[in-house]
Order: C-alpha cells, then structure tokens, then sequence
C-alpha cells in the first residue's frame, strides 16, 4: 500500500509536466492559417473581379479582408476602436477606390496599383488626375500616387506611414467609427470636410444595416 502511494505522488507531477502536443497546436494553427488565408483569396478575387458590386458588398469584402491582416500584424493593439477599425479602414477603402462614375471598387489606383486608400507621396509610381479641397474650393490637379505589389503592402503602408504616426495620434483614442473617421479629417488625411458625413453615413450605417 505504501509502495502504491508512493507511485501515486511521483506519477502526479509527471502528468503535470507532459510533455505538450506540438504537433496538435501546430495543427490548429495551420488550420487557422490556411483558413485565413481562403478569406483573403475569396475577398480579393471578388473586390478585383470586373462585375459591378454595391457600396455595402464591396465594405464587406474589404473590411473581412483588412481584419485578417490587422489581426496578423497585431495593428489593432495601437488603438481602442480594435476590431472596429476594420471597419473604418473599409470605409476609407469604398471611397477612394471608387471611379469618376462612383462605383465603388472601380478605381485603377486600385485594379492597377493595390493601392485603394489613395496614398500619395514624393516617391509615388503613378501620376493621376484627381481633385481636392484648397480653401474650401474642389482643385483638379495631378498627384503623384503610391504602387504596391499587394493589397497588403497597402495596408501596411496605410497603418506605418499614416495612421502610426505622430500627426495621426489622436485616432488611437477613438471609441467609435464614427469618431474614427472624423478625426482622420481633422488629422488632415481628408481635405473634403464633407467626408466624414458621407464616409458614416452613406457607407458604414447603410453597409451595417440588416434587412
């Protein structure tokens, strides 16, 4: 009995210290990947596909397809809206990638180029008309745009150049899209003072609503 006993007090701590199965998490862990990665290829297909996609079915689209890589890049750890700012990123993706004609996901900014936030710079690929704001009147002009290889590059461009910055700082104490996308105005990511309204309105609330 005492022998018994003595087996049952070295055999506890073994089994406290199993060796762990990494084979089983490794497992889960490609499941999760791969299953990542089927989102991506579905969504990007589907935003780069020729036929013509509502304002509320490509916001979807982007916004699933953001959330995988904020999530992989630990992106929504530097702001309080978290997982909200996918859906504030799709916002800004419906708007700029749209063409003269307004359809969303139609611009060659980003069939062409990746590049559907409309990130310019001094050492931009692509010269294109576009138009801004300039003491409140609407200025046609040409700017220098940015070119990616990929719709992530883009996106890590979006959150390192930008949104990471010291200029954009105020974003990462947003609650709510609705202050997300104000503040990007007032950071001087948007000329027009109208974007907000229409960003929230006419793209998040009517993108988000069920029926």
């Amino acid at each position: 009995m005492r022998l018994y006993a003595v087996f049952l007090i070295l055999l506890i701590p073994l089994q406290l210290f199993a060796p762990f199965d990494f084979n089983k998490s490794t497992t889960k862990q490609t499941i999760k990947v791969e299953q990542e990665e089927s989102i991506l290829d579905y969504c990007l297909v589907e935003l780069k596909d020729g036929t013509n996609k509502t304002r509320k079915e490509v916001f979807h689209l982007a916004k699933n397809a953001i959330k995988v890589y904020l999530k992989r890049k630990h992106y929504t750890d530097h702001f309080l809206i978290q997982d909200s700012l996918a859906d504030a990123l799709a916002c800004i993706f419906v708007s700029e990638s749209s063409n003269a004609r307004g359809r969303p996901a139609k611009s060659s900014l980003w069939i062409l180029h990746f590049n559907p936030f409309g990130l310019t710079s001094s050492r931009g690929d692509v010269i294109k008309t576009s138009w801004e704001m300039v003491k409140g009147k609407r200025v046609v002009m040409n700017r220098v745009f940015r070119s990616f290889n990929s719709f992530e590059e883009a996106v890590d461009s979006l959150l390192c150049d930008y949104l990471l910055k010291l200029r954009f700082e105020p974003l990462m104490n947003c609650l709510t899209v609705k202050d997300f996308l104000y503040t990007l105005r007032d950071c001087g990511y948007m000329t027009d003072s109208n974007w907000p309204n229409f960003a929230y309105n006419e793209i998040y609330l009517k993108s988000i609503q069920t029926f």
